[in-house]
């Protein structure tokens, strides 16, 4: 194949151009070259001697760069099948490096170009220079650097040299490389620039010349970049660049005015406060004296500084800072500011003028809180002086510096200088109200004393004080005045005495008053026993029809005289603050329902239909007091039924869950009747008031009905409210926060339920049985032994009267059961039980008996002593037969099951 480059410029390029064939094996695998041409300059590097110049075949030549083109053919070869060129370096002599790029122009042709050589010995020398040194051609490929070049990119010259800049700089440099390319080849011959180079382990600055390399005929050969590492010095010019921005910065953040003019009187510098306080944003005032401002500065500044501008140019006598108080209208904020001026010289090192430097100082607030501070002291001696308290200081030896007036006349004095001459620790009054000594434990102690146990005499009188006296340390802690307030406690002390008496009789007379509502509810009840109990007992009887309603009449008058018993009791319970709840796991529908049938013989009787409506969603069991929920709610029913003549009358239970384990119970009873008069509503829950106050009171009741529900509500954390309209009806509503549960409750859960008819064990006969009564009213005893005949005919009953008579009974007859009366005379019912239980420890009885309480107190604190005791139940009196029954058959059933 003939050559297509021009002979000429194939002889005479700078660069050594050589042309060859690859030499292939049978298997097509490249084994040498023949050298079909090459021209002077390549003749010049590989075959200085003309003799060798005849030479066809590569391997027979011995030099290195045809011992490193023949290691690598094979690498060549595979390469140029895929690519234009192959690149490498090669020595050449012994103190020079070329680097070679061979390119195929047809199949089995290659062409080997050889950049310009550069010299080892030349280059010891430059990698000895402290610059940085490269060379490169028109592409950007590096032909020689040297070690601080190489260093800078972190290898070593032998992997520098052949790489273009694009493979080995950072993206960010090789844009500016690519423009200093641009303007090489343009024609510029010599390119200075300052580089900061980000990569590395920190920035470096450089300063880079680059030049032209050309050979005799002008042509291009490469280009020369020699660098400069000027980073110190870069560093601390950015250093000073720095360091003025920050005293800038500081100067313009001060709160404070700062100025400077030199000698002649010209600004050079104003921070940033000077130039917003005296609004001159707009002038231009560097360079210029006040005197050539006189017609631009701001009005402000003009006034600020038609006095103090005068003393700007100090003389050498005068080289002291001067400073001065001076008032200056900020008329942006439109009050007078108040500054504190300082004007320092500055001076040059031959002590000659240079310039001032004034500060101003606003002080505005200073000297604001220093005329506070005067009016405060002034306000702190006029309440010293008058205050009816006694004030006084003292040096730790006890001499009194200062002291008010209200102290001068504890201490019988009429001057203050008088009282100066008087010593704490030596004036017989102090000593003996024992003052003197909680002045000595203070300084002991170094920590306030204070106390009411002191006695000063004024007069003939003596007077009760209470004294505080503390110390005023200094900084090393050290005691330097002793302070303190001498207050004349003796009215109060009076009056907490008579406070203090009243109080215990308050309490006894509560005391007094719990004991007679236990006892007269005891003595009400007892009767009310026997009334009830003989009453039901009637109904049961053959009667003609007005007995019948004699009978009925009876009853009704003693459960509504039990009604008003229990309702006083539980306010007494209230007012005392001894009433307790008594939260247990209860069908709430079930309670519901027990409180709709105890006023449902009542709703029927006037006509009105009695709702009960209940949310879908709410849960079988919740955690309540089932009593006191009952009794809320029979009380609002039973209020509605009275006050609704006609319509009907609402229980309604919403519920709204919390949370998996709590929810909101919400009552509300509603009505058809009259509605409450707006000037009735505000006595609603006061004790013993009605709507009604009528004396013919057409409606009845105590009036404690609401006052009680409303305090049952409240100790369950709610409160009862209502909405009412005249001759429309009327809402009562509240709500309780309370556990609850979806599952069925357990077998021994304390649950409210109904009385079950507990059957005694089918070996037994009721005849075989024997119960223990003791009870010592006679009617009371009548009424539970004809009780007892009925529930269990045949019975053996066993009766007495105290409970020593129960004790010794006991032991004899070893009852089934016994019923013990609580108050019985000589032993009473829990002394009696102690007794009996007891006794049955001592002699190992195989069963204990079961004891129920009779007893007509209604205290929670009865039933806990009845249960301490060893009792097993508890009737409170009046009880009924169906109670009576359910009792025994509860506790005779558990006997049998043992």
């Amino acid at each position: 194949m003939e050559i297509t480059i021009s002979q000429n410029l194939f002889q005479e390029a700078p660069f050594a151009f050589a042309h060859h064939h690859i030499v292939r094996d049978d298997q097509g695998a490249p084994i040498d070259v023949d050298i079909l041409d090459f021209n002077d300059a390549f003749q010049a590097m590989i075959f200085p001697n003309q003799e060798e110049s005849h030479i066809e075949m590569a391997s027979q030549v011995k030099h290195p760069f045809y011992n490193r083109l023949l290691s690598e053919l094979g690498a060549i070869d595979q390469h140029l099948r895929q690519a234009k060129s192959y690149e490498f370096t090669s020595q050449f002599e012994q103190d020079s490096i070329g680097f070679v790029q061979v390119y195929t122009p047809d199949d089995d042709q290659i062409v080997v170009l050889i950049n310009e050589t550069l010299n080892a010995s030349k280059n010891d020398t430059l990698d000895h220079l402290p610059v940085m040194i490269c060379k490169y051609d028109q592409s950007g490929r590096i032909l020689y650097a040297n070690h601080q070049f190489a260093n800078l990119l972190n290898l070593p010259p032998s992997a520098v040299i052949g790489k273009t800049f694009r493979d080995l700089l950072p993206e960010e440099e090789k844009k500016g490389v690519g423009v200093i390319l641009e303007r090489l080849n343009g024609g510029e011959e010599v390119i200075t620039e300052l580089r900061k180079l980000e990569y590395g382990p920190k920035p470096i600055w450089q300063e880079w010349t680059t030049s032209t390399l050309k050979n005799k005929k002008g042509e291009i050969l490469a280009y020369q970049a020699v660098g400069t590492d000027v980073t110190e010095q870069k560093e601390a010019e950015i250093a000073v660049i720095e360091s003025e921005a920050r005293l800038k910065a500081i100067i313009d953040s001060t709160p404070d005015i700062i100025c400077y003019k030199d000698k002649e009187g010209r600004w050079l510098m104003a921070n940033d406060m000077m130039i917003e306080v005296f609004d001159m944003e707009d002038i231009d005032f560097y360079g210029k004296t006040d005197a050539e401002l006189a017609d631009i500065s701001s009005p402000v500044y003009k006034q600020a500084f038609s006095t103090c501008s005068q003393s700007d140019k100090m003389t050498k006598s005068n080289q002291k800072l001067t400073r001065n108080e001076e008032l200056i209208p900020y008329l942006k904020e439109g009050v007078l500011r108040m500054y504190d001026i300082v004007k320092v010289p500055v001076k040059e090192k031959d002590g000659t003028d240079k310039g001032i430097v004034v500060i101003g100082y606003d002080i505005t607030e200073r000297k604001a809180a220093e005329d506070a501070l005067r009016a405060s002291e002034a306000n702190f001696r006029l309440l010293f002086e008058n205050s009816p308290i006694g004030i006084f200081a003292a040096h730790p030896n006890g001499t009194l510096i200062d002291a008010n007036q209200s102290l001068l006349e504890h201490l019988e004095v009429d001057q203050v200088d008088q009282a100066r001459a008087i010593n704490v620790l030596t004036y017989a009054p102090m000593i003996k109200s024992g003052f003197s000594e909680a002045f000595l434990r203070c300084i002991r102690e170094n920590k306030m004393q204070k106390g009411s146990d002191f006695i000063l005499s004024k007069g003939d009188k003596n007077r009760s004080v209470y004294v505080y006296i503390f110390p005023l340390t200094d900084e090393s802690n050290e005691i330097s005045r002793i302070y303190g307030l001498v207050e004349d406690i003796t009215d109060r002390k009076r009056a907490e005495g008579a406070l203090k008496k009243a109080r215990n009789k308050a309490i006894r007379a509560s005391k007094v008053k719990s004991e007679f509502l236990a006892n007269m509810s005891h003595e009400i009840r007892t009767p009310l026993n026997g009334l009830i109990g003989f009453t039901n007992l009637l109904k049961n009887t053959s009667l003609t029809d007005t007995q019948d309603q004699y009978v009925k009449n009876a009853s009704t008058s003693a459960h509504a005289l039990l009604d008003i018993i229990n309702d006083i009791l539980d306010f007494s319970k209230i007012e005392a603050d001894k009433l307790e709840l008594d939260i247990i796991k209860t069908d709430i529908n079930q309670t519901l329902e027990e409180a709709r049938d105890i006023v449902k013989f009542q709703a029927n009787h006037k006509g009105l239909d009695l709702l009960l409506n209940i949310d879908k969603d709410l849960p079988k069991w919740v955690d309540i007091d089932p009593t006191r929920i009952k009794q809320i709610l029979v009380n609002l029913l039973s209020n509605a039924i009275k006050f609704t003549q006609k319509g009907e009358v609402e229980l309604k239970l919403g519920f709204q869950a919390l949370n998996e384990q709590e929810g909101l119970l919400q009552f509300s009873v509603r009505d058809t009747g009259i509605g409450i008069p707006e000037d009735k509503q505000e006595e609603l829950f006061q004790a013993f008031s009605q709507a009604d106050s009528s004396t013919s009171r057409r409606f009845g009741g105590t009036g404690l009905g609401l006052t009680i529900s409303q305090r049952l509500a409240e100790k369950m954390e709610s409160k009862i409210a209502y909405t009412s309209e005249d001759e429309v009806g009327t809402t009562f509503y509240f709500q309780i926060k309370t556990n609850y549960y979806q599952e069925a409750s357990s077998s021994n859960g304390q649950v409210a339920t109904a009385p079950i008819k507990a059957p005694i064990n089918q070996e037994r006969s009721p005849s075989s049985l024997k119960i223990l009564v003791a009870e010592d009213n006679n009617i009371n005893m009548l009424l539970v032994s004809t009780m007892l005949g009925k529930i269990y005919p045949g019975a053996t009953i066993i009766k007495c009267a105290n409970g020593i008579e129960a004790l010794q009974l006991f032991k004899e007859v070893q009852p089934d059961i016994v019923l013990m009366d609580v108050q019985m005379p000589e032993m009473n019912g829990i002394e009696a039980t102690e007794a009996i239980r007891e006794w049955e420890a001592q002699t190992a009885q195989e069963r204990t008996v079961p004891i129920i309480a009779l007893t007509a107190g209604a205290l929670k604190v009865e039933k806990e002593r009845a249960m301490l005791a060893g009792m097993n139940g508890f009737l409170t009196k009046p009880f009924e037969e169906a109670g009576l029954s359910y009792t025994l058959r509860q506790h005779l059933a558990t006997v049998d099951e043992n």
